[in-house]
């Protein structure tokens, strides 16, 4: 699957604070924006997570 880019403008506090918490989760930030955005809509939507997850992830192209 193909991935989108995109640019996201963030003030440095909030910056720091996502690198804080992509550092403990071991992940980059940019993943743990996808991560956080799948929660989102998950949230908004009630869509399973894993199939969200899946729908992000290049690795699990058409498995969703």
């Amino acid at each position: 699957m193909a991935m989108r880019m995109t640019t996201v403008r963030l003030s440095e506090p909030l910056y720091r604070e996502l690198q804080r918490m992509s550092e403990q989760a071991g992940v980059s930030i940019a993943q743990w924006l996808r991560e956080a955005a799948i929660a989102q809509l998950n949230f908004e939507r009630g869509v399973d997570y894993e199939r969200q997850r899946a729908l992000s992830d290049p690795n699990t192209a058409g498995a969703a």
